[in-house]
Protein backbone atom coordinates (compact mmCIF):
# COMPACT_ATOMS: atom_id res chain seq x y z
CA UNK A 1 0.00 0.00 0.00
CA UNK A 2 2.74 2.44 0.98
CA UNK A 3 4.62 1.76 -2.28
CA UNK A 4 1.77 3.46 -4.15
CA UNK A 5 1.51 6.43 -1.77
CA UNK A 6 4.22 8.72 -3.27
CA UNK A 7 2.77 8.46 -6.78
CA UNK A 8 -0.77 8.90 -5.46
CA UNK A 9 0.17 12.08 -3.60
CA UNK A 10 2.11 13.47 -6.55
CA UNK A 11 -0.84 12.86 -8.87
CA UNK A 12 -3.19 14.71 -6.49
CA UNK A 13 -0.62 17.53 -6.15
CA UNK A 14 -0.32 16.68 -2.45
CA UNK A 15 -3.89 17.69 -1.66
CA UNK A 16 -6.05 15.60 0.68
CA UNK A 17 -8.20 13.25 -1.43
CA UNK A 18 -11.98 13.50 -1.33
CA UNK A 19 -12.99 10.29 -3.11
CA UNK A 20 -12.98 7.31 -0.71
CA UNK A 21 -13.20 4.96 -3.72
CA UNK A 22 -9.80 6.14 -4.96
CA UNK A 23 -7.11 5.21 -2.44
CA UNK A 24 -3.51 3.97 -2.89
CA UNK A 25 -4.50 0.47 -1.74
CA UNK A 26 -6.81 0.15 -4.75
CA UNK A 27 -4.03 0.91 -7.17
CA UNK A 28 -1.85 -1.72 -5.52
CA UNK A 29 -4.55 -4.41 -5.71
CA UNK A 30 -6.00 -3.17 -9.01
CA UNK A 31 -9.37 -2.77 -7.29
CA UNK A 32 -11.83 -0.01 -8.18
CA UNK A 33 -13.73 0.91 -5.02
CA UNK A 34 -13.36 1.65 -1.32
CA UNK A 35 -11.49 -0.52 1.18
CA UNK A 36 -14.75 -1.64 2.77
CA UNK A 37 -16.20 -2.50 -0.63
CA UNK A 38 -13.15 -4.71 -1.09
CA UNK A 39 -13.83 -6.41 2.26
CA UNK A 40 -17.47 -6.90 1.28
CA UNK A 41 -16.38 -8.78 -1.84
CA UNK A 42 -13.69 -10.76 -0.04
CA UNK A 43 -15.10 -12.18 3.23
CA UNK A 44 -11.84 -13.97 3.98
CA UNK A 45 -10.13 -10.58 4.27
CA UNK A 46 -13.07 -9.17 6.23
CA UNK A 47 -12.49 -11.88 8.84
CA UNK A 48 -8.82 -10.93 9.00
CA UNK A 49 -9.82 -7.28 9.39
CA UNK A 50 -12.14 -8.05 12.31
CA UNK A 51 -9.45 -10.10 14.02
CA UNK A 52 -6.90 -7.37 13.39
CA UNK A 53 -9.18 -4.77 15.01
CA UNK A 54 -9.58 -7.04 18.03
CA UNK A 55 -5.79 -7.39 18.26
CA UNK A 56 -5.32 -3.64 17.78
CA UNK A 57 -7.60 -2.76 20.69
CA UNK A 58 -5.86 -5.37 22.86
CA UNK A 59 -2.41 -4.02 21.99
CA UNK A 60 -2.95 -0.32 22.73
CA UNK A 61 -3.45 0.99 26.26
CA UNK A 62 -7.01 0.86 27.51
CA UNK A 63 -9.30 3.79 28.27
CA UNK A 64 -9.86 2.07 31.61
CA UNK A 65 -6.29 3.03 32.52
CA UNK A 66 -6.88 6.79 32.45
CA UNK A 67 -10.61 7.57 32.47
CA UNK A 68 -12.28 7.82 35.94
CA UNK A 69 -14.51 4.77 35.56
CA UNK A 70 -15.09 4.69 39.32
CA UNK A 71 -17.20 7.86 39.03
CA UNK A 72 -19.40 6.21 36.39
CA UNK A 73 -19.91 3.13 38.54
CA UNK A 74 -20.60 5.09 41.72
CA UNK A 75 -23.41 7.01 40.06
CA UNK A 76 -24.82 4.05 38.10
CA UNK A 77 -28.46 3.11 38.66
CA UNK A 78 -27.99 -0.57 39.62
CA UNK A 79 -28.17 -4.19 38.53
CA UNK A 80 -31.20 -4.13 36.24
CA UNK A 81 -30.38 -0.82 34.57
CA UNK A 82 -28.18 -0.60 31.46
CA UNK A 83 -24.65 0.36 32.44
CA UNK A 84 -22.65 0.32 29.22
CA UNK A 85 -23.66 -0.13 25.58
CA UNK A 86 -20.70 -0.88 23.30
CA UNK A 87 -21.96 0.43 19.96
CA UNK A 88 -20.20 -1.09 16.97
CA UNK A 89 -18.22 -3.16 19.46
CA UNK A 90 -17.02 -5.78 16.99
CA UNK A 91 -16.15 -9.14 18.52
CA UNK A 92 -16.57 -7.88 22.08
CA UNK A 93 -12.93 -7.22 22.93
CA UNK A 94 -13.61 -4.00 24.86
CA UNK A 95 -16.42 -5.46 26.95
CA UNK A 96 -14.31 -8.51 27.68
CA UNK A 97 -11.58 -6.24 29.01
CA UNK A 98 -14.17 -4.23 30.97
CA UNK A 99 -15.50 -7.43 32.58
CA UNK A 100 -12.04 -8.63 33.56
CA UNK A 101 -11.07 -5.27 35.02
CA UNK A 102 -14.37 -4.59 36.79
CA UNK A 103 -16.02 -7.97 37.49
CA UNK A 104 -18.28 -6.56 40.22
CA UNK A 105 -19.64 -3.60 38.24
CA UNK A 106 -23.42 -3.45 38.65
CA UNK A 107 -25.60 -2.93 35.61
CA UNK A 108 -26.36 -4.57 32.29
CA UNK A 109 -23.80 -4.65 29.47
CA UNK A 110 -24.69 -4.71 25.77
CA UNK A 111 -22.63 -5.48 22.69
CA UNK A 112 -24.06 -4.05 19.46
CA UNK A 113 -22.89 -4.48 15.87
CA UNK A 114 -24.06 -5.67 12.46
CA UNK A 115 -25.76 -9.11 12.44
CA UNK A 116 -22.88 -10.88 10.69
CA UNK A 117 -20.39 -9.49 13.22
CA UNK A 118 -22.60 -10.32 16.22
CA UNK A 119 -22.80 -13.93 15.01
CA UNK A 120 -19.00 -14.19 15.29
CA UNK A 121 -18.72 -12.24 18.56
CA UNK A 122 -17.43 -13.85 21.71
CA UNK A 123 -19.86 -15.24 24.27
CA UNK A 124 -19.07 -13.18 27.38
CA UNK A 125 -20.79 -13.82 30.69
CA UNK A 126 -23.07 -10.94 31.61
CA UNK A 127 -22.99 -9.36 28.14
CA UNK A 128 -26.10 -9.26 25.96
CA UNK A 129 -25.37 -9.41 22.22
CA UNK A 130 -27.65 -7.37 19.99
CA UNK A 131 -27.72 -6.76 16.24
CA UNK A 132 -28.14 -3.03 15.71
CA UNK A 133 -27.70 -0.51 12.90
CA UNK A 134 -26.26 2.56 14.61
CA UNK A 135 -27.90 4.86 12.07
CA UNK A 136 -31.27 3.88 13.56
CA UNK A 137 -32.52 5.04 16.95
CA UNK A 138 -30.73 3.47 19.89
CA UNK A 139 -33.09 0.87 21.46
CA UNK A 140 -31.35 0.74 24.88
CA UNK A 141 -32.69 3.71 26.80
CA UNK A 142 -31.08 5.48 29.73
CA UNK A 143 -27.70 3.73 29.80
CA UNK A 144 -24.96 5.26 31.88
CA UNK A 145 -22.52 5.04 28.96
CA UNK A 146 -22.82 4.68 25.21
CA UNK A 147 -19.33 3.66 24.14
CA UNK A 148 -17.88 3.97 20.62
CA UNK A 149 -14.36 2.69 19.99
CA UNK A 150 -12.83 3.57 16.61
CA UNK A 151 -16.34 3.62 15.13
CA UNK A 152 -16.59 7.23 13.98
CA UNK A 153 -13.19 7.50 12.33
CA UNK A 154 -13.15 9.41 9.06
CA UNK A 155 -12.16 6.40 6.95
CA UNK A 156 -15.43 4.73 7.95
CA UNK A 157 -17.80 7.67 7.83
CA UNK A 158 -17.65 11.24 6.49
CA UNK A 159 -18.76 14.13 8.68
CA UNK A 160 -22.47 14.06 7.79
CA UNK A 161 -22.67 10.33 8.62
CA UNK A 162 -20.94 10.82 11.98
CA UNK A 163 -23.44 13.54 12.85
CA UNK A 164 -26.28 11.16 11.93
CA UNK A 165 -24.82 8.38 14.11
CA UNK A 166 -24.50 10.72 17.09
CA UNK A 167 -28.03 12.06 16.60
CA UNK A 168 -29.43 8.52 16.61
CA UNK A 169 -28.32 7.91 20.22
CA UNK A 170 -29.36 11.29 21.59
CA UNK A 171 -33.08 10.39 22.21
CA UNK A 172 -32.00 7.37 24.29
CA UNK A 173 -29.87 9.44 26.66
CA UNK A 174 -31.15 10.36 30.11
CA UNK A 175 -30.42 14.04 30.83
CA UNK A 176 -27.89 14.55 33.61
CA UNK A 177 -27.02 10.84 33.70
CA UNK A 178 -26.16 9.28 30.32
CA UNK A 179 -22.83 9.94 28.63
CA UNK A 180 -21.28 9.16 25.29
CA UNK A 181 -17.63 8.11 25.39
CA UNK A 182 -15.79 8.26 22.07
CA UNK A 183 -12.54 6.28 22.19
CA UNK A 184 -10.76 7.79 19.20
CA UNK A 185 -7.46 9.09 17.87
CA UNK A 186 -6.97 12.84 17.85
CA UNK A 187 -4.23 14.61 15.90
CA UNK A 188 -2.89 17.46 18.01
CA UNK A 189 -1.48 20.64 16.49
CA UNK A 190 1.72 20.40 18.52
CA UNK A 191 3.81 17.37 19.50
CA UNK A 192 1.36 14.82 18.07
CA UNK A 193 1.61 11.24 19.24
CA UNK A 194 3.88 9.32 16.84
CA UNK A 195 1.60 6.29 16.97
CA UNK A 196 -1.35 8.42 15.85
CA UNK A 197 0.62 10.13 13.07
CA UNK A 198 1.66 6.70 11.78
CA UNK A 199 -2.02 5.75 11.72
CA UNK A 200 -2.66 8.96 9.79
CA UNK A 201 -0.43 7.63 7.00
CA UNK A 202 -2.36 4.36 7.11
CA UNK A 203 -5.61 6.29 6.71
CA UNK A 204 -4.34 7.96 3.55
CA UNK A 205 -2.98 4.72 2.12
CA UNK A 206 -6.00 2.51 2.80
CA UNK A 207 -8.91 4.94 2.83
CA UNK A 208 -7.87 8.20 1.12
CA UNK A 209 -8.66 10.10 4.31
CA UNK A 210 -7.04 11.02 7.64
CA UNK A 211 -7.44 11.14 11.41
CA UNK A 212 -9.45 14.05 12.80
CA UNK A 213 -8.07 16.83 14.99
CA UNK A 214 -9.73 18.29 18.09
CA UNK A 215 -11.47 21.10 16.20
CA UNK A 216 -13.05 18.61 13.82
CA UNK A 217 -14.42 16.49 16.70
CA UNK A 218 -15.85 19.56 18.43
CA UNK A 219 -17.56 20.66 15.24
CA UNK A 220 -19.19 17.24 14.72
CA UNK A 221 -20.39 16.89 18.32
CA UNK A 222 -21.86 20.41 18.29
CA UNK A 223 -23.65 19.72 15.00
CA UNK A 224 -25.33 16.67 16.57
CA UNK A 225 -26.83 18.79 19.38
CA UNK A 226 -24.37 17.48 21.95
CA UNK A 227 -21.42 18.97 23.84
CA UNK A 228 -17.91 17.86 24.70
CA UNK A 229 -17.38 17.90 28.47
CA UNK A 230 -13.72 16.93 28.41
CA UNK A 231 -11.10 15.23 26.28
CA UNK A 232 -9.09 12.73 28.31
CA UNK A 233 -5.58 11.82 27.17
CA UNK A 234 -2.74 9.84 28.67
CA UNK A 235 0.81 8.74 28.02
CA UNK A 236 -0.25 5.11 28.55
CA UNK A 237 -2.60 5.06 25.55
CA UNK A 238 -2.38 6.78 22.16
CA UNK A 239 -6.15 7.05 21.84
CA UNK A 240 -8.20 9.63 23.72
CA UNK A 241 -11.60 9.59 25.36
CA UNK A 242 -13.99 12.31 24.23
CA UNK A 243 -16.61 12.65 26.97
CA UNK A 244 -19.93 13.89 25.56
CA UNK A 245 -23.17 15.00 27.22
CA UNK A 246 -26.50 16.29 26.00
CA UNK A 247 -26.25 19.97 25.12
Amino acid sequence: MFNNLPGFLAESQYRMPKDLDKAPFGAGLKFDGSFFSFLGQHPEYAQVWNEMMAAYTADVGSWLDFYPVDVLLKDAAGNESPLLVDVGGGLGQDLERFQKRLPHAEGRLYLQDKPDVIEKARAIDGVEKMAHDFFSEQPIKGARVYFYHSVLVEHDWPDEKVISILKSVRPAMQPGYSKILLNENIITARQPNQYVTALDLNMISFFATRERDEQAWRRLVDAAGLKIVKIWTSSVAPESIIEVDLA
